[in-house]
């Protein structure tokens, strides 16, 4: 066995002795230092935020738009600004200053990548990134729709930047008027809901026009590449007991020729048309048996059977001038399967609701990257 010694006092000396240097040091080095202390509630709710509507980038991938946010203790709210910022670093640009702030719920690059879109009070407005004041476009009779992501309800421009289209509820009646001048606010649940349509504005002359008319809800939309159809979920009325019944719809930019694709009790959403305009994608939640509230399952109507789609095979919509076709397409890219949906025959074009003769599935949008 090998013998150690015992540390010595002159060892114990020396080792206090540095302990003690050090301390001394440290707090010497700490004494202009400011005194650390938790972070509480309040310094949480100061902390500035990039929030609201997703950061945009620019079409030439070059800067990135978003919406920043402060606490505003007498205000009581947040308050939102817009700012850019360029890709590749630099200092932030701030581009809006007004005391009240802008609206965070919708943001769009102009096709040109000259103009950004956002709201403010409801309304729609037009920044250029040149220079000047932001641009109120004429007053709609009621505030601009805004969905909660991924909801495919966003303002959007057409390709050639000369359009905007948005979803807009329809006004008050002088009915619901009086009752709010008399205060009767006693209501059934969803009674005060009211028709939401498609609007389009000039950007230019800043005339309006309305796409969608009847009593019916426009949930979302999605405007082709090319501009010059519109895939939509409509459904009976804006109220939360209606989300189930809407249905796919497909028609043409100004409104015309518009026609069905499914009729079902099963809620679609997040609605995208493909980059060549010629398949509509969504999500549902079902089975086979089109039961609500399943996982997520993919299924085919091929030569009239129904089958489960093996591994990420992708089943669409695809739209033809005779009706409605169906199409594989492997797509390995998304990790996700779509559900079960089921779509009206070919060259159908009744009303949401008709006959049903066959069920077809349809690929996931990516949650919206088309």
């Amino acid at each position: 066995m090998t013998n150690r010694s015992a540390p010595t006092p002159a060892v114990f000396a020396a080792i206090l002795l540095a302990l003690s240097a050090s301390a001394v040091q440290t707090r010497a080095q700490t004494a202009g230092a400011p005194a650390r202390k938790p972070m509480t509630l309040i310094d949480l709710a100061q902390l500035q935020r990039i929030a609201g509507a997703p950061p945009q980038l620019s079409p030439d991938g070059k800067t990135v738009a978003y919406f920043l946010s402060r606490t505003d203790w007498k205000a009581g709210r947040l308050i939102f600004q817009l700012w850019r910022q360029d890709v590749e670093g630099g200092a932030p640009v701030q581009l809006t200053f007004t005391d009240g702030g802008v609206q965070p719920g919708t943001l769009r690059w102009s096709p040109d990548g000259k103009t950004l879109l956002f709201l403010r009070e409801g309304q729609i407005a037009l920044l250029p990134l040149d220079g000047g004041e932001p641009r109120a476009l004429p007053k709609h009779a009621t505030n601009v729709y805004v969905s909660v992501p991924p909801a495919a309800a966003a303002t959007t421009w057409s390709p050639d930047g000369t359009t905007i289209y948005f979803l807009a509820s329809d006004p008050r009646t002088a009915e619901e008027r009086e009752r709010d001048r008399v205060r009767d606010d006693v209501f059934l649940v969803d009674e005060g809901s009211r028709q939401r349509h498609l609007w389009k504005i000039n950007v230019s002359t800043g005339a309006e026009t309305q796409v969608t008319t009847g009593d019916s809800t426009v949930n979302e939309y999605s405007l082709s590449a090319d501009g010059k159809h519109i895939a939509m979920v409509r459904a009976p009325s804006a109220a939360d007991m209606d989300l189930f019944r809407g249905e796919v719809w497909v028609m043409d930019a100004n409104g015309e020729n518009a026609r069905v694709l499914t009729s079902n009790s099963i809620e679609e959403k997040t609605i995208n048309l493909s980059p060549d305009g010629t398949q509509v994608l969504f999500l549902a939640d079902t089975n086979d048996r089109f039961e609500p509230n399943y996982p997520t399952n993919l299924f085919n109507r091929e030569r009239g059977r129904r089958r489960a789609a093996p591994g990420r095979a992708g089943f669409q919509v695809r739209l033809r001038s005779g009706g409605v076709d169906a199409r594989r397409q492997d797509d390995h890219r998304h990790r996700q399967h779509g559900r079960a949906h089921r779509v009206l025959p070919r060259g159908h074009r009744g009303p949401a609701g008709g006959s049903d003769h066959g069920r077809h599935p349809l690929h996931p949008a990516g949650m919206g990257r088309w």
